[in-house]
This record gives structure tokens, sequence and C-alpha cells, in this order.
């Protein structure tokens, strides 16, 4: 009866231990980089030029299905007015995004999973120009808005993946510098088409 009791007592810590695993989230690391197209009454003259980008997030998955991600990411866009001259100018859209994440399990391809994110993004909009050695930048405050994307992650390996995504993002950026001229504010909006390497722990 004694053996029975220990193998019971085992048992029971064994299962304890297994459940408290299951609950603890996993986490995945990512890098990503995108090109980015702006959009709306950003680039409603056309002179922005198409952006480049890179940034980093880290994931809680709560659940095998549901995820927490925060993490930073910058994106910078050439400026191309004819009526700057020989102006250089560029425009860096820079920030922290965090949201919610949702698997969606395809059980006839295992290694694929489809994936959509929406969160917020807290960003800040920064112009700089240069011309014969001069420079001179701006910087708006930093404004909230939101991002939501899908994509899928495909497995390279036991814990390695690639996540191809499209997301769109936007916010409201305001200069103070620009005040006295009445138009001190833009809603910055972009497509991003990104892809990424993500690294579960």
């Amino acid at each position: 009866m004694r053996s029975i009791k220990v193998f019971a007592i085992a048992a029971a810590v064994l299962a304890t231990a297994q459940a408290a695993e299951a609950q603890t989230p996993r986490f995945v690391l990512e890098a990503r980089g995108g090109f980015a197209i702006p959009t709306g009454e950003w680039n409603d003259e056309d002179v922005l030029d198409n952006g480049f980008g890179f940034g980093g997030n880290v994931k809680a998955m709560v659940t095998p299905m549901v995820g927490v991600y925060a993490g930073w990411e910058t994106y910078t866009f050439g400026i191309d007015d004819e009526d700057a001259g020989d102006v250089e100018a560029d425009a860096t859209d820079a920030g922290f995004r965090a949201g919610l994440a949702l698997n969606i399990p395809v059980a006839a391809y295992p290694s694929i999973t489809p994936f959509v994110e929406a969160g917020a993004i807290y960003n800040t909009l920064e112009i700089g120009a240069s011309d014969e050695g001069t420079s001179v930048e701006i910087e708006s405050d930093a404004g909230i808005g939101f991002e939501a994307g899908i994509g899928l992650s495909a497995a390279l390996g036991p814990n390695l993946s690639v996540t191809p995504s499209v997301r769109y993002r936007s916010h409201d950026a305001s200069f103070d510098e620009l005040e006295e001229f009445d138009d001190d504010s833009v809603t910055v909006s972009y497509v991003v088409f990104g892809i990424g390497l993500a690294f579960r722990l």
C-alpha cells in the first residue's frame, strides 16, 4: 500500500509540473525588415518615395493561438519635390508597437501557420533636409495610432521560422515648429510589406 501511495504522489507532482509548464507563456523573438508604401493625405501631393525600414519584436504566446507582442520599428521615406531644387530631404517614422496576434493553424499544413495582428503604435515623424552642407531636422510630438495586418509563419526548423506579412499603419503627427503656419499636423499612413525571422524560445 505504501508503494501505491508513493507512486500516486509522484504522478500528482508530475501532472502538476506538466500543467504549470503548459500554462507558462512561450516567447518568440523576431527581427523584421520591410518595404513601405505611403498612402492617404500624407502623400496626396505624391512627393514621398516608397520607404524601407526594420525593427524587432518580442511575443509572448499566452496560448498556442493567442500572443501578446511588443517592439520597435522605423521606416524612412525619401522626399522628391521639384519645387525644393537641390535640397535633399527624407521623412522617418519610428516608434513602439504593441498588440495581439492570433495564430490560425491549418491541419493540412502543420509547418505553415497564418496569423493576424492588431495593435497600437506610439510614433514620431522626423523630417530632415540638407543643402550644400547645411541641414535641419524637425520632429513631431509622439502620437498614438493603430496597425493591423496578416501574414504567415513558415517553419525552417523546430524553433526557427520565416514570417512574411502585410500591415497597414496610421497615426497623427503634430509639429510645434509649424503652429504659426496653420499646417502643423498630418495623418501618417502607409502599407508595409515585410518579412521577419522569428526564433521561439
